[in-house]
């Protein structure tokens, strides 16, 4: 079985401008071995933690288990043309999805 990366943080929802670019997640922080309360990041904030080394994942709460989380995707910070964008690992962007916004699919938004 393949060592699974330690995770930094889960994000639980986000808040989308009308250009589709992120404006803030709802993050739940790892601090030692538990999560800590939520947090509201703005993108800015989410962006420079992950070019800094941290993983963040997509996930929801596991119902009655504290901090358990259902884990659905990586995110990673990719560029294009100069611009930043966060996205999952595993997604294909093609069509009328483009590749020119945030997209965090699964992801509830608020």
């Amino acid at each position: 079985m393949a060592k699974q990366k330690k995770i930094d943080g889960v994000v639980v929802a986000v808040r989308y401008l009308p250009d589709d670019q992120l404006d803030w997640a709802r993050v739940y922080l790892k601090r030692g071995d538990v999560f800590a309360d939520r947090l509201n990041l703005p993108r800015k904030d989410l962006i420079d933690r992950i070019k800094a080394g941290k993983h963040f994942a997509v996930g929801q709460r596991v119902e009655y288990f504290a901090g358990t989380f259902e884990l659905n995707g990586q995110i990673l910070v990719r560029q294009q043309d100069g611009k930043e964008f966060v996205s999952l690992e595993d997604a294909i962007t093609a069509g009328s999805q483009g590749s020119d916004r945030d997209f965090l699919k699964g992801v509830p938004q608020i």
